[in-house]
């Protein structure tokens, strides 16, 4: 097995322009044969700060990654945008593991990619925005807060438009959309409000049609959301 980490820091005018084509890269690279995890991260306090955790079957299948053109693409962009690398980059970061599996174990190791929203309370917590696990997308609760971390809408139905839109984005950077989406869960602070949550929903999975669940809890992290939901997909 082959891993590579490394750290880069970004000029703070181009975060979007590195984030936007890593995320890119990202997607295709886990399809590759011979990738076995592909996690990407940014710092919560820093947001100029990334760091990327590869891990491929062999050397072999590293080589062979350097030289497609979705990372050659990719590759660009960091020149452009990199103000500076990690100590971890700069000594090359390469070193082969082996670990204990039977040649029959090795294909069955799944791809797996971290989507980070950059958000502190990743770090504090230990968690992220979604994980997609070979064909599996599981997308973590979310509630109606923005990037700046204001709350978005005073009623259900507007949190709820408001989050399943954040959802869609978290599935789309892992490549996945919202016709891949099986199940929602729903948590609401008032029942009695169902309706406008259930409109919010309609008129994202009216065709699409998952399973769904909702259920009243006593609060959620802060009195003023009153939705919050997670989803899986499975792209097919």
């Amino acid at each position: 097995m082959f891993i590579f980490q490394v750290h880069h820091y970004i000029k703070p005018d181009q975060v979007e322009a590195y984030r936007e084509a890593t995320l890119e890269n990202a997607r295709l690279t886990i399809q590759e044969e011979g990738v076995l995890r592909f996690d990407f991260f940014q710092d919560a306090k820093d947001p100029t700060h990334f760091s990327l955790f590869e891990v491929y079957r062999d050397i072999a299948a590293r080589d062979k990654h350097l030289e497609t053109a979705h990372f050659l693409k990719w590759k660009e962009v960091y020149l452009q945008t990199c103000e500076r690398r990690g100590n971890g980059d700069e000594f090359n970061a390469l070193f082969p593991t082996e670990l204990n599996l039977s040649p029959h174990q090795k294909p069955d190791v799944p791809k797996r990619l971290n989507i980070s929203s950059g958000a502190k309370w990743e770090d504090i917590v230990g968690y992220c925005r979604a994980v997609r696990v070979g064909n599996t997308v599981e997308v973590a609760g979310t509630a109606a807060v923005d990037e700046a971390g204001n709350i978005v809408g005073e009623t259900p139905y507007e949190q709820t438009k408001f989050i399943l839109q954040k959802i869609e984005r978290a599935l789309n950077q892992t490549g996945a959309s919202m016709s891949h989406v099986i199940r929602t869960r729903t948590f609401v602070t008032d029942i009695s409000k169902w309706e406008e949550v259930g409109r919010a929903h309609g008129e994202f999975f009216r065709d699409i049609k998952p399973v769904a669940t909702m259920v009243e809890v006593n609060a959620l992290i802060d009195k003023k959301l009153l939705v919050e939901i997670e989803v899986t997909a499975r792209i097919v």
